[in-house]
């Protein structure tokens, strides 16, 4: 073991007077001092060191130490002058004054010198914890000792749902409460008696189906008178745990305060005298009795349960239990677990709920185990709740208020508990709530006309400790009352293939989407079916008729007694054949180059939209006369007649009143070349030749037809040993079509 050295001086006092005249200028007189800690913990196994200082220092040699209490070792130098010694310190319960005297002698001087130390009982963080493996685990302390221990700790192992009930034999117990640790933490307070006694805690369900129980040993705080031979030291053991040593005084009598654990009626004592003869005795301590037996009223049900031990706390193995109760009888109780018996209680028809039960009894033989408890008439907790509403379903519009029925389900024929019941609907308001029988509730359920989109409604009725029930109600939409229609093109081009998506919305007078009848639609154009695409949302396909002039087909949609009217702006199109003629310009920069006249027809082909188009075009064109030098120096007159004709395949862009077109053609060119000089004659040449063509052009809208321009290319190739190269070129046209 260690020594604890003093960190604080204890007063000393010097016994010893000085020598008549002495100069105490010239010399110190002879002393003692005695250092020494002023507090220690006395749990029987520190050793303190204390040191004892001699003036002079010749007279330490004959310093000797005794202690009222503990075990003072051999002395052993400690410096000049000074001497230790190892103090053992005695085990106390209670705080003991220990007193130290030291003592030498100088020549013919007595010297001596005294100190005390102030013993206190170990600290109550050094009691352990035990954990009783139960259905709640509780966990409580080894023992408490009385009038030390004030508040203890307990707790149980969280499972959710309602906490369970906790009892105790003596003391009280605070209500359960959360802890950091994730376990319920209840706190004990022990009696204000200091006798040794037990403790018995139970924790049950509030049906009794699970007990949890352990048995808290109350360590009892009380002095003993000693009585042995003077100065001896002696030691008290009690439950296998030492006390002291303690030492006597000059008449052999010493007092010392020991902690008695319940069930412990004797302690044996040791005395040691100077010389070490040894001595053992017996004390009779002589504890009150204690309760050993406590006893769980019921609470939710019929199950009366008892916690029984032995006088140190173990489960009794037998028990004759002597019980009564106020109200109905009781079962003779049987043995169900180690330590735990249980009865059932059976009450008499016509108790009404409210009424008080007492069970009072004792231990057969042993009228200290008393027991009793007090709680109000078992009543049956209902193990389930429905609820129903008398209609399945609310029609919007309709005014009706719904009946909802609660039922409470009781196992059981014991009277009917008194419940609350809670009725709450998440669409509208419920009304009401009252009682009609035993477990039948009845409310009155508001619903809105307007449904937000829910199309089911829920009511739930709860109660505590049961699972919530819940009923649902279907929500029908009124009458048809509104409709709403778009389309996804407002302009649509009157070809009778372009097509759009009409949206229809119906609603009740309340807003809500009805899907009853589908919507009916007529136009102008083709509407095909609706089908549904959510709830009061349809949709159905539009496709345009042929329109050759621009209008507004007007789509007419029915549901039921609603109706309402969406429009489409048709673009007209154009009609399939049409014919054309204009007047223009043709020049190959070179040798041609004259006016034109053109005439043109075309059918436009029943594909993509009319887009695509095949025609005919002829054409007359003259070139004027070009005179230039020739090599001989003669002028040269150039005449060329050309007549083409040609097939041309085209696209037209744009439907409204502007648009474009472009294509290519081939075909025939018939030309007549007239060559004239003074040297050679007039020569004529005549021929027809392949031509093919290029065309681009833009229209407008004037009138019944449209204005046009085009231009164009003509390529043909003659060469006849006259004339060589293209007879045609580039044209300019503008004119008129007509569509047929």
């Amino acid at each position: 073991m260690g020594r604890a050295v003093a960190a604080t001086a204890a007063v000393a006092v010097a016994l010893a007077a000085p020598s008549a005249g002495a100069d105490a200028g010239r010399s110190r007189a002879p002393a003692l001092a005695i250092d020494a800690p002023a507090v220690a913990i006395g749990d029987g196994s520190r050793e303190l060191e204390v040191v004892v200082r001699a003036t002079p220092p010749a007279a330490a040699a004959a310093v000797a130490l005794v202690a009222s209490a503990g075990t003072v070792g051999p002395r052993r130098p400690a410096g000049e002058g000074a001497v230790a010694f190892a103090l053992r310190v005695p085990r106390v319960a209670a705080e003991l004054r220990l007193a130290l005297t030291a003592r030498a002698r100088f020549g013919r001087r007595s010297l001596a010198a005294t100190a005390s130390i102030a013993i206190q009982p170990p600290p109550a963080e050094s009691v352990g914890r035990r954990s009783t493996a139960g259905p709640f685990d509780l966990r409580v302390p080894e023992r408490v000792r009385l009038g030390r221990d004030r508040a203890v700790d307990l707790s149980i192992a969280a499972a959710g749902g309602e906490p369970p009930d906790v009892h105790a034999s003596t003391g009280s117990v605070s209500a359960w409460r959360a802890g950091a640790d994730g376990r319920l933490h209840a706190t004990f307070t022990p009696p204000d008696a200091l006798a040794p006694q037990l403790a018995l805690i139970a924790v049950a369900s509030a049906d009794r189906s699970r007990v949890d129980w352990a048995a808290i040993p109350l360590v009892g705080i009380g002095s003993v008178r000693l009585r042995s031979e003077p100065r001896a030291s002696v030691v008290v053991r009690v439950g296998g745990v030492d006390f002291g040593p303690v030492r006597t005084d000059g008449r052999g009598r010493a007092t010392l305060a020991i902690e008695a654990p319940p069930g412990v009626t004797a302690a044996q004592t040791v005395a040691t005298d100077a010389a070490g003869n040894t001595r053992a005795g017996t004390l009779p301590l002589q504890p009150p009795p204690f309760a050993r037996a406590l006893v769980l009223c019921p609470a939710r049900g019929r199950d009366v349960v008892w916690v029984v031990v032995d006088g140190a706390g173990a489960p009794a193995a037998r028990a004759d239990i002597r019980a009564t109760a106020s109200v109905g009888t009781l079962s003779p109780p049987r043995n169900e677990a180690p330590g735990l018996w249980r009865a059932q209680l059976s009450l008499p028809s016509g108790v009404a709920p409210g009424a008080r039960v007492a069970i009072r009894g004792q231990l057969a033989g042993d009228p200290h185990s008393a027991f009793s408890c007090d709680a109000p008439v078992p009543v049956a907790s209902p193990t389930a709740i429905r609820v129903a509403a008398r209609a399945p379903r609310y029609v919007a519009g309709s005014g009706r208020q719904l009946a909802v029925d609660v039922r409470l389900d009781y196992p059981t024929a014991l009277p009917p508990a008194d419940v609350a019941v809670d009725v709450r609907a998440e669409v509208g308001d419920v009304e009401g709530v009252r009682q009609v029988a035993p477990g039948h509730f009845v409310a009155t359920w508001r619903l809105p006309d307007r449904f937000a989109g829910r199309r089911r409604a829920r009511v739930v009725a709860t109660a505590p400790g049961l699972a919530p029930a819940e009923a649902v109600v279907d929500l029908v939409p009124g009458a048809p009352a509104h409709v709403v229609a778009r389309v996804t093109r407002r302009r649509l081009r009157g070809d009778g293939v372009a097509v759009a998506q009409v949206d229809v919305t119906v609603t009740d007078a309340y807003g809500n989407p009805v899907d009853g009848p589908l919507p009916v639609a007529t136009a102008r154009g083709a509407v095909g079916p609706f089908v549904r695409r959510a709830p009061g949302r349809f949709a159905a396909r539009y496709r345009a008729p042929v329109a050759t002039r621009a209008a507004v087909d007007a789509v007419h949609i029915a549901v039921g007694a609603a109706e309402t009217e969406v429009s489409i702006q048709l673009l007209p199109v154009r009609r399939r054949w049409s014919i054309a003629a204009g007047a223009g310009y043709v020049a190959n920069f070179g040798k041609v180059a004259g006016p034109a006249a053109w005439l043109g027809a075309r059918a436009r082909l029943p594909v993509w939209r009319r887009r695509i188009a095949v025609g005919v075009a002829a054409a007359a064109y003259a070139s004027d006369d070009v005179r230039a030098a020739a090599d001989g120096g003669d002028d040269v007159r150039t005449r060329v007649t050309g007549l083409p004709v040609m097939v041309r395949a085209m696209v037209e862009a744009g439907g409204g009143r502007m648009a474009g077109y472009g294509g290519v053609g081939a075909g025939a060119l018939w030309t007549r070349r007239e060559l004239a000089s003074a040297r050679a004659g007039t020569v004529v040449r005549t021929g027809a030749h392949l031509a093919a063509s290029a065309f681009a052009g833009g229209e407008v809208g004037v009138g019944p037809g449209r204005a046009f321009v085009e231009l164009g290319y003509w390529l043909a190739h003659v060469d006849d040993g006259v004339t060589a190269g293209n007879p045609a070129g580039l044209r300019a046209v503008a004119g008129y079509r007509l569509d047929l």
